[in-house]
């Protein structure tokens, strides 16, 4: 029994077994607060990839903070949120989103939770970050110029080219629907979706051909040419049948169109004069500088000789103007024993009476006057076309009165014929050809706005037809774009105002170089080639001329108008202007470079192979424009 008791004793006094219990209890702390460090790494490397996929959100979300409510947001950003991480072992969620219109800023705010492996021996089994972004637009006020080429390479399967016409109308909505709601899904319909409006966006559309048309509801704005007192709008024209005379107007084209019957001014402008750089710039319009106004198109009517090639659409020599002068040589020899009905019987009749010659001339007013004789040329170059005639009267039996008819005409000039001022006085014009209006762009441009109907109804309404100059595009784009008139947008800022201009083509800058007296077989925004008066009169500056031959002349025309193009591009990115350009299909190296040059670098500039990829193209410009930066 004592021994017993002592090992009880024994064994309640001995303590070696506490320090094996009290280090079992022990290890657990230590390994749970040594982990810690490594569930706190876990925490942040899921936070940081949480905060890009939120940051991804509030990127794509700004732009719906004006059609929709903060909670429509939350939940998107949320389905964003867990989208983008793709971590079933993370819990992401959206706990509020934020945001201020008048600023353009969105707040969201989330938090991510990640299970502990270590520290969940303590009883701490999850780990929570907070995450906050803000998105804000990048400019307070963005202004682009879609301007668009509408020549005749763009219609639907023209030259087997797959429905150009229309890929460029779904491509053009899309980047409305981009830049206006902020929708990048790109409905292909033909109207607008969505409400309007990103605030402080406006979209404004140029089309054009060989011209552009700013609308025939400016036939009274001041910026327009009412008098014609610019030096180009006398261009082909002349009121004194003489084209050795000069003649320096004015010539009101409007008043032109309201002289003809059957036909009104379609609204398309002529380029300006080179003189001042104004067809490459945009110096503000004024009367005071006559050169500044914008001059309505007027293609004149071109001669009825040359045939149905010709824009002839009115008479040439009608009632209202001056006749052609002529002659009449009048030789007439009595008591003729035969009839002279022919030369031959003429001169071989024995005729024993007098012989007499008159000459009457006849003006070009009708008047006629005795000459003493009839003139081989006038004094106004006017060179004689001579016809015979020979008649006869009987006076009784073989008793003939013989007469010689010779009548000289003198044809007014095809040059002269063109010019004439007096033919369009109450003339109707022959609908099934150009007319006045020649070859002018269907659509008018819209300027700047923020109402998308308006912008979709325009692009719909595009129709291809005509040449291609690409210079008119582009400055008209600037026209839209600059803080002058006609159309005033906002100032040059580039702290406040962001300024783009998307300027799209199919082809080349085109003329229709010809041997004939305008040099071109079609009237452009240049006029005609000869209108830069290759003969050695004052020059108006309109493109180029006094050619030497077609092949030559034809390139000197197009890399003139490539010159132009590029120079108005240089100017308008002076202004503080970012210039996208996008040549669909472009082959023609010298096109590519120009195109290239006229953006503001690499990744402002586009060349899809095909239309089907316009759309594309389109999509990736406006998100750029789109782009926002983080604020927070």
């Amino acid at each position: 029994m004592r021994n017993f008791l002592n090992l009880v004793g024994r064994f309640g006094a001995d303590e070696r077994g506490v320090f094996g219990v009290i280090f079992a209890v022990m290890a657990i702390v230590i390994v749970a607060f040594s982990g810690a460090v490594v569930d706190y790494v876990s925490v942040q490397q899921a936070k940081t990839r949480a905060q890009v996929a939120l940051d991804a959100a509030a990127l794509a979300l700004q732009p719906k903070i004006y059609t929709q409510t903060e909670e429509q947001i939350k939940t998107a950003a949320d389905q964003l949120l867990v989208e983008r991480l793709a971590d079933p072992t993370i819990t992401a969620k959206v706990s509020s989103a934020t945001y201020d219109t008048t600023n353009g800023s969105l707040d969201l705010r989330a938090s991510v939770t990640v299970n502990t492996n270590f520290v969940r021996l303590v009883g701490v089994n999850t780990l929570t970050a907070g995450l906050l972004s803000e998105a804000t637009r990048k400019k307070l006020n963005l202004e682009v110029a879609m301007v668009l080429d509408n020549s005749g390479s763009m219609a639907d399967n023209q030259n087997n080219y797959a429905r150009r016409l229309t890929r460029l109308k779904e491509a053009a909505r899309c980047a409305a629907d981009i830049l206006l709601s902020g929708d990048e899904t790109c409905p292909s319909g033909n109207t607008a979706v969505g409400a309007t409006n990103v605030k402080d966006t406006w979209i404004g559309i140029v089309t054009f051909n060989a011209f552009v048309n700013v609308g025939p509801q400016y036939t009274t704005a001041t910026w327009m040419d009412t008098t014609g007192k610019s030096r180009i709008a006398r261009d082909n024209f002349d009121n004194d049948d003489n084209e050795d005379t000069p003649f320096t107007g004015p010539v009101n084209r409007f008043d032109l169109y309201n002289n003809l019957k059957g036909v009104t001014w379609k609204g398309c402008v002529e380029a300006r004069s080179h003189n001042g750089d104004y067809d490459v710039t945009d110096k503000p319009p004024s009367q005071s500088a006559p050169d500044s106004l914008f001059v309505p198109v007027f293609a004149p009517d071109e001669p009825s000789s040359w045939g149905s090639s010709a824009n002839s659409y009115i008479p040439d020599s009608p009632p209202s103007c001056p006749q052609s002068p002529s002659c009449v040589q009048l030789q007439t020899k009595t008591q003729c024993s035969t009839r002279g009905n022919n030369k031959s019987n003429y001169d071989k009749a024995s005729c024993s009476g007098p012989t007499t010659t008159s000459w009457i001339f006849t003006e070009t007013d009708g008047t006629n006057k005795t000459v003493s004789s009839c003139p081989a040329v006038l004094s106004n170059g006017s060179r004689a076309v001579t016809s015979d005639a020979y008649e006869y009267t009987s006076v009784g039996n073989n008793n003939y009165t013989n007469y010689w008819r010779q009548t000289y005409s003198y044809p007014f000039s095809d040059r002269v014929l063109q010019e004439r001022l007096c033919k369009y006085n109450g003339a109707t014009v022959d609908t099934s050809k150009s007319g006045p209006n020649g070859s002018c762009v269907a659509t008018p441009l819209l300027p700047l706005t923020s109402d998308k109907s308006s912008i979709i109804s325009r692009i719909n309404s595009m129709v291809a037809s005509g040449n291609t100059n690409i210079a008119q595009g582009a400055v008209w784009g600037w026209h839209l774009l600059s803080e002058n008139e006609p159309f005033k947008a906002l100032p040059y800022d580039s702290g406040s105002n962001s300024k783009v201009m998307i300027l799209m083509t199919d082809g080349d800058n085109t003329s229709n170089y010809n041997g004939n007296m305008n040099l071109s077989t079609l009237y452009a925004a240049y006029g005609y080639p000869w209108n830069d008066r290759p003969s050695g009169a004052p020059s108006n500056s309109r493109l180029w001329g006094n050619p030497s031959n077609t092949t030559t002349n034809l390139t000197r025309l197009q890399d003139e108008m490539n010159a132009r193009t590029l120079s108005t591009c240089t100017n308008a990115k002076a202004a503080g202007i970012k210039i996208y350009t996008i040549g669909l299909s472009s082959t023609n190296a010298t096109t590519i470079q120009m195109l290239k040059d006229c953006s503001n670098g690499d990744g402002y500039w586009y060349f899809p192979a095909t239309s089907d990829a316009l759309k594309d193209t389109f999509k990736q410009i406006a998100s750029q424009l789109a782009s926002l930066r983080l604020a927070k």
